[in-house]
C-alpha cells in the first residue's frame, strides 16, 4: 500500500469518491443527493454501500470495488448529522478539551501576514513588516 501512495500521478487524473458526496450532505444536501442518486444509477454501489472510488485516469471508469471502514463510518456520521440536527458535532463540542480550544476553530485568518526581517529567509512571497 505504501508503494501505491508514493506513486507519482498524472496531473490530469480524475477519481470520484462517493463518500465525498456523502460528507457533502452537511454542506449542500440537495446537490449531494443528486450526486448520490446519479452514482446509484451508474451502479457504483454494492452489498455494503457505495464503492470506494471510480478512477477515470485510464480509459473509461474503473470502479474500485472495495470499502474502507473509516470512509463508511464518516459517511454514516454525515447522514446521522443531516437527519438528526448534528448530534455528533454537539457531542464533540461538549467535550471539555474541545471547549478549551473552541475559540481557535472560529478564529479568522489574517488578511495580510507580516514577518520580521530575520524570519524571511527562504520564505517565498513573505512581506516584510514596515516600521
Amino acid at each position: 500500500m505504501a508503494a501505491l501512495s508514493l506513486k507519482r500521478q498524472e496531473s490530469d487524473s480524475l477519481v470520484i469518491a462517493p463518500y465525498a458526496s456523502q460528507l457533502a450532505l452537511m454542506v449542500n444536501p440537495a446537490a449531494a443527493l443528486k450526486n448520490l442518486r446519479q452514482m446509484e444509477e451508474f451502479g457504483w454501489s454494492g452489498r455494503y454501500g457505495f464503492y470506494e472510488a471510480i478512477d477515470y485516469t485510464g480509459s473509461g471508469a474503473d470502479v474500485i470495488r472495495s470499502w474502507m471502514a473509516h470512509h463508511e463510518g464518516m459517511a454514516l456520521l454525515a447522514i446521522c448529522n443531516l437527519l438528526f440536527d448534528n448530534p455528533m458535532q454537539h457531542y464533540f463540542h461538549a467535550e471539555p478539551q474541545v471547549l478549551a480550544t473552541e475559540l481557535l476553530l472560529n478564529e479568522r485568518v489574517p488578511a495580510a501576514v507580516t514577518a520580521e526581517e530575520g524570519e524571511l529567509a527562504g520564505v517565498t512571497g513573505a512581506v516584510p513588516a514596515t516600521a
